[in-house]
């Protein structure tokens, strides 16, 4: 009996002793796999055959004449003139409404009407009023060219309600109420609301039937084709900005598009809350696919310099980050069977005739050559998949 425990105590030591030994087996597969997993940056493998296959070509960094720039985040605006409330010149009921918000509209295009019986009131006076010039005019033409003391009171009566008849005329336009039809007789309890500029209708607050007054805008109208831009450029570097600067405008939210402006102004106040100014810039071009409010960061020309620069086709990006490939020898791609590459960070900046000025983020032997032809195979390799400038 004590012989048989014995024999099953040694089984179980070496059940687990087996148990523990397939264990550590198999943390040392995951930790194999994972060691595969992990992409490393500072030594990329290619053979020869892999180099000649897609084409891999290096070149020394350039050192060329090219635009130097200030970076800066803004955002897109529409200026003041630009853009434009619609209220109504008076109280009432909204009766009708001809516009949906994103419509475009020309100056002067009839976009609600609304209503209040109270106008009718200014239409009885406007057409006595008229009635009452007539006469006094008729009056003033009895009188012929005698200088008594009726002419003189036929003169003033005439002028007066002249006056008068003017100045209900110009308050019937306001509320954009024609006053040859209310002359006619012809009265309307409904006054129409005109958009004051061209543009695209914006947030419309207003309903049918809803109230509205001279304080509360029933719309907004946006002209879109007028939009700018402003920058808030730091106060150590405000002193390098100068106004007819090239600007390159990348839009923040659009997959970093491009558009080129140039500074019309420059603020003479920092903003509120830090000590940036702004800086105002025009557009090139118009794009009726901006509008204001979409975020973009700036490179403002400062002057030109030699400065380093890649083929932009060189530059991957991977999210908000630009990275070139390094050759890590400084010998041609033919000697040896296999090359190992780097990946570096680089800050980009002016982009000019196929060329993007960089700074490596960190030092870098500036004798080895960087990739110049499919860095996207690079990318790949890695387990990248970011984007390639063209």
């Amino acid at each position: 009996m004590k012989k048989t425990i014995i024999i099953i105590a040694v089984s179980l030591a070496a059940l687990a002793a087996v148990v523990m030994l397939g264990r550590k087996d198999d943390h040392a597969h995951d930790e194999h796999d994972h060691a595969e997993e992990a992409a490393d940056f500072s030594s990329i493998p290619l053979s020869v055959e892999q180099i000649k296959a897609v084409k891999l070509a290096t070149s020394p960094i350039e050192y060329r004449d090219m635009d130097l720039c200030i970076k800066a985040n803004g955002r897109l605006v529409v200026r003041a003139q630009n853009t434009a409330d619609v209220s109504s010149t008076m109280q009432g009921v909204v009766r009708r409404v001809y516009v949906s918000e994103g419509d475009k509209v020309e100056k002067g295009r009839i976009v609600a009407t609304v209503e209040n019986p109270e106008v009718v009131a200014l239409q009885r006076e406007y057409y006595s009023v008229c009635k009452e010039t007539e006469y006094a005019k008729s009056d003033l033409a009895s009188q012929g060219a005698g200088l008594g003391k009726n002419l003189q009171q036929a003169t003033a009566q005439y002028n007066i309600s002249a006056a008068k008849q003017s100045g209900i005329s110009r308050q019937l336009v306001q509320f954009g109420i024609s006053p040859k039809s209310v002359e006619a007789g012809k009265f309307t309890t409904t006054f129409p609301l005109r958009s004051p500029i061209s543009g695209t209708v914006g947030k419309i607050t207003a309903s049918l039937g809803s109230y509205v007054d001279m304080q509360t805008p029933v719309m907004t109208v946006n002209n879109n084709n007028a939009v700018e831009c402003d920058l808030n450029v730091f106060e150590k570097d405000i002193d390098k900005v100068r106004p007819g600067a090239r600007v390159l405008l990348s839009m923040t939210n659009q997959g970093n598009r491009t558009v080129v402006g140039r500074v019309s102004g420059i603020n003479e106040s920092f903003n509120d809350g830090d000590r940036s100014v702004a800086v105002h810039v025009k557009l090139d071009s118009r794009d009726k696919t901006l509008f204001g409010g979409m975020y973009v960061t700036g490179l403002i020309s400062t002057g030109r310099e030699k400065v380093e620069a890649v083929p932009s086709k060189a530059i991957v990006k991977d999210g908000d980050k630009s990275y070139v490939f390094v050759h890590n020898v400084n010998h041609s791609l033919a000697i040896k069977k296999t090359h190992h590459f780097s990946r570096r960070e680089v800050r980009t900046g002016m982009s000019e005739d196929g060329y993007t000025q960089i700074a490596f983020v960190e030092p870098l032997d500036k004798e080895l050559p960087v990739v110049t032809n499919s860095s996207y195979y690079l990318a790949s390799a890695v387990g990248e998949h970011g984007e390639h400038n063209h």
